[in-house]
């Protein structure tokens, strides 16, 4: 069959769509560095995946150095709040009180030589103890710096196994926090007093710098305040196999009848019929949660 002048328009223009079309579905599997301009952050990923701007090695190799700066300047050390100090150790405290009050832990607080917090939304200020209980490792501040909003509370007698639970606070791993996380548990029961101090147990993640920190129920009610964790290395050479990470905390019965010995009323909550999820107990958190700085000579 002799082709035609239209069958060999026909067949060049299909070659040509062919070659088009098939560029771009190889460019799309080509790997590129993908900058996601709202995070200031660069990740390899396709060009097809990319939802930000593909940008060269170059240019990602100095987003990534500016951010690496940034989180430098983040976690320096910060300078001297008080005269002739340094940081001696920070935890977690959360304000139970309109007025700028907060609870946290004895051992967060002790024998500093002045204390500052910072919340979460960033404001910073000093504190200074007004009330301590250091047979159950309990201790109210006071500071000028207000929450916005205040911590409720539930009676952690009606928690049952293995009700989750959520733990947010400024834990140490490696670095100071400059910003609350929440992890994740749930309740593991009662557990004799660690020493005088009244306790439950949690499976679930719980570092230095959680301490005086609630822990919150999926309603972001407290049930508790973290004052310590299973030493788990110890425990796996024991049991000769790993061991569950454990964290205690002070069941908050016991912080409320502390509060209201020390003229807080705090405020108070039921289990919600439908459960908060994580994010938003997190946020709701926030609201309440400090980092509390001891200084010390």
């Amino acid at each position: 069959m002799a082709w035609t002048d239209d069958m060999r328009l026909y067949f060049v223009i299909s070659l040509v769509f062919l070659a088009f079309a098939a560029a771009p579905a190889a460019a799309q599997t080509e790997t590129v560095f993908c900058h996601d301009v709202a995070r200031d952050m660069v990740v390899r990923t396709t060009a097809y995946d990319c939802k930000g701007v593909v940008v060269d090695e170059a240019e990602a190799a100095r987003i990534r150095e500016r951010r690496a700066a940034r989180v430098r300047r983040a976690i320096k050390e910060e300078p001297p709040a008080y005269e002739d100090t340094r940081i001696g150790g920070s935890g977690t405290g959360f304000f139970v009180a309109a007025d700028g009050t907060l609870l946290t832990n004895h051992h967060v607080v002790r024998q500093c030589a002045g204390i500052t917090i910072e919340t979460a939304a960033g404001n910073s200020g000093k504190a200074k103890v007004s009330a301590l209980d250091e047979a159950r490792d309990l201790a109210l501040l006071q500071s000028d710096i207000r929450g916005q909003a205040v911590a409720r509370f539930r009676n952690e007698q009606t928690l049952r196994r293995p009700e989750s639970l959520i733990v947010v606070g400024y834990p140490n791993r490696g670095m100071a926090r400059v910003q609350p996380i929440a992890t994740t548990g749930e309740f593991a029961g009662y557990g004799p007093p660690a020493g005088t101090i009244p306790r439950f147990a949690m499976l679930g993640e719980v570092r230095r710098g959680n301490s005086g920190g609630p822990v919150l129920d999926a309603n972001g009610l407290v049930v508790g305040v973290v004052f310590g964790k299973r030493d788990t290395v110890a425990a796996s050479k024991a049991m000769g196999a790993p061991a569950d990470d454990i964290g205690y905390a002070i069941p908050s019965g016991v912080a409320i009848a502390f509060l209201k010995a020390h003229g807080v009323n705090p405020a108070g909550g039921f289990p919600g019929a439908t459960p908060l999820n994580g994010d938003a107990v997190f946020q709701t958190a926030k609201g309440f949660i400090a980092r509390v700085v001891c200084w010390k000579q």
